[in-house]
């Protein structure tokens, strides 16, 4: 048997096109107005691979951090039954509707002037931790 197909409705066909020229537009004028004859020297000056250098050293640090705590937290929301199960889980999936930079901010607001960037990367791997609460692992019960 073939599948039947939905009708799409005109109203969500047009929300959707303008949600697509929101990106379609600004990289389209980014790919013409951009400066093409001086990319290599641009992307090679020191201020492109610093700041290059440092994205890379942050999402290596923020990766690192996330398994670290992540990882943990997962398996036991997966794993165990406690008390307050479902408030734990509720606050560490808060973190993924807050832009890293407003968990930064806050960090820095609470604990003082220390260095930005590492609130940001904090607040990267709190994000990126709470992504492993999605995973569903198999139980030990089940595969046997």
């Amino acid at each position: 048997m073939g599948r039947s197909r939905l009708a799409l409705n005109p109203v969500v066909v047009t929300l959707a096109a303008i949600l697509a020229l929101f990106f379609i537009l600004p990289l389209t004028g980014l790919v013409i107005r951009a400066p093409w004859s001086s990319m290599t020297s641009v992307i090679t000056s020191s201020t492109s691979l610093d700041a290059l250098w440092l994205t890379l050293i942050a999402s290596l640090a923020t990766t690192a951090l996330a398994l670290v705590f992540g990882f943990p937290m997962a398996w036991i929301l997966a794993r165990a039954d406690f008390y307050g199960k479902s408030l734990l889980r509720g606050l560490t999936t808060l973190p993924m509707v807050l832009p890293p930079v407003v968990g930064g901010i806050v960090l820095q607001r609470t604990h003082g002037n220390w260095n930005t960037l590492l609130y940001i990367m904090v607040a990267s791997a709190f994000v990126s931790a709470s992504c492993w609460l999605f995973l569903k692992p198999e139980r030990d019960e089940d595969t046997q």
